[in-house]
């Protein structure tokens, strides 16, 4: 029998090599060879993106006091590059989402876990005027139901928003969380 011990830097360094390899596409991945069409679209948000995040009231849309911080949300490209494994961490929880192309419906469907408040669900988001647009139908756990409209816009290279507004009427559209993200220079991503 034989017994190889190794010092702990080293496998601690073998470790980290395997989680941050300097090179983004290791870190990252790549889109599959094959993929369709219009599988660029979340092309943006590959990467390691730092974020301020912001709500506001759900009835008026006044900012909350507090209620602003920052988050960390991380993009890559999964199974083999034929999908988008997200991670979102702010000061409130962790959300997740695994994104897949649909070539033939031209949509996106969204499998979203989220810990705080718990939450699953699958959403289905299309491209729409430049953005990456998701209208879920909610209701409230005292009945009131209304439309939610979650939608991601390029801002320019390394740089996203995502908004969520509750939609009373098409009159009637109340902005209730900002979030504003900027790549980490030092990571990579695809800076589009």
């Amino acid at each position: 029998m034989f017994v190889v011990v190794l010092p702990l830097s080293a496998c601690t360094a073998a470790a980290q090599e395997r989680v941050a390899p300097d090179d983004p596409s290791e870190r990252f991945g790549t889109p599959h060879p094959d993929a369709p069409e219009g599988f660029e679209q979340y092309a943006f948000m590959i990467g390691d993106f730092t974020c301020d995040v912001a709500y506001k009231e759900f009835r008026d849309g006044a900012w909350i006091p507090g209620a602003e911080g920052t988050a960390r949300w991380t993009a890559r490209y999964v199974m083999n590059g034929r999908a988008i494994l997200d991670d979102f961490v702010d000061d409130w929880g962790q959300a997740v989402n695994v994104r897949t192309y649909d070539e033939e419906s031209g949509t996106w469907s969204i499998h979203y876990i989220r810990e705080r408040p718990e939450e699953a669900a699958l959403l289905e988001a299309r491209w729409t005027d430049g953005q990456m647009v998701m209208v879920t139908e909610k209701e409230t756990p005292g009945g009131f139901k209304y439309t939610e409209r979650v939608a991601f816009t390029p801002a320019g290279p390394g740089r996203y928003l995502w908004t969520q507004e509750v939609v009373y009427s098409p009159e009637n559209v109340i902005e209730i969380a900002r979030i504003d993200c900027e790549l980490v220079p030092a990571t990579g991503g695809q800076a589009r």
